[in-house]
């Protein structure tokens, strides 16, 4: 992987913008203004702070001849991953400073789920437990794009529209990681752990992200169809996710095997950034009617 990508894939600048990007999105979905403000900061500086930990954690549970080439590569480059965390956790304190305490204690769940992923229980951790880690990033990921946002706007998180957006981005989130198992199907063989890829193979997960990402799909039209009493169906919003949705399906159909990190921190992790500038797109097309 080339020097300057690297740097953005590597330091997890680039998931931390996807984070930030989905949460501006949820506010484009419920026809808000986007908000840039402490909550965005907060979102962008605790998942940065998050992966970065993970690494840290990683480090120190895992045999150093088995940590992966981005953990090689952090393990190399120490005084920027310092650099980076305190600026992350410089951003999270500001942005903790305004937001309510209802809200903290909601991203204190999600932030405590975060971290067990990679910190051992005894000696289990969150992400050895086969089937239910991918679960898990799911939810993290939708709580966080999803609920913080809508909560922060004043919207109660248990409206049918804030659901619809939650539940078609966990779908979303669930798409885009099958790939990753995929990737470590072997791994997780030898540590004989069951992820949906080793219970019905490759081609078939290849297709069930494909349906994830349709049934995403099909909750974004239920939701602008009820949304609008008149009936008349948001299409610029179904049009910009269809067009994302799409292109995610067709970089997840050209994975090869031998492809490395470009592709998954950089292609896949990239589809949450491709969303949002479709939909913002999409959403700026004048109405004809």
């Amino acid at each position: 992987m080339k020097a300057p990508l690297s740097y953005l894939l590597y330091t997890h600048v680039w998931i931390a913008l996807g984070a930030v990007l989905l949460s501006e999105q949820t506010y484009l979905q419920l026809e808000l203004p986007m908000q840039w403000d402490r909550m965005t900061l907060l979102i962008g500086s605790a998942t940065l702070l998050n992966y970065l930990l993970q690494r840290i954690i990683a480090v120190r549970v895992i045999k150093r001849d088995t940590l992966s080439p981005l953990t090689h590569w952090l393990l190399r480059h120490k005084p920027l991953v310092w650099s980076l965390m305190g600026v992350s956790l410089a951003g999270v304190t500001y942005g903790l400073s305004g937001i309510d305490w209802s809200a903290f204690w909601l991203l204190v769940v999600i932030g405590g789920i975060s971290l067990l992923y990679d910190v051992p229980i005894g000696k289990q951790r969150l992400r050895d437990m086969g089937l239910i880690k991918i679960f898990l990033i799911g939810i993290v990921w939708a709580s966080v794009t999803v609920w913080l946002p809508a909560f922060h706007a004043g919207l109660p998180l248990g409206s049918a529209d804030v659901w619809l957006i939650w539940a078609q981005r966990l779908l979303f989130i669930l798409a885009i990681t099958l790939p990753f198992d995929i990737r470590d199907i072997l791994i997780d063989k030898a540590l004989e752990l069951s992820t949906i890829p080793r219970l019905i193979g490759v081609e078939a997960s290849n297709r069930l992200s494909g349906w994830l990402l349709a049934g995403a799909l099909g909750l974004e039209v239920v939701r602008v169809f009820t949304a609008h009493t008149a009936g008349l169906i948001y299409w610029q919003s179904v049009l910009g996710l269809m067009v994302a949705y799409t292109a995610t399906i067709v970089v997840i159909r050209l994975r090869k095997p031998h492809f490395g990190d470009g592709y998954y921190l950089g292609w896949l992790d990239g589809m949450m950034i491709l969303q949002f500038i479709c939909l913002w797109l999409a959403t700026h097309i004048p109405d004809p009617i």
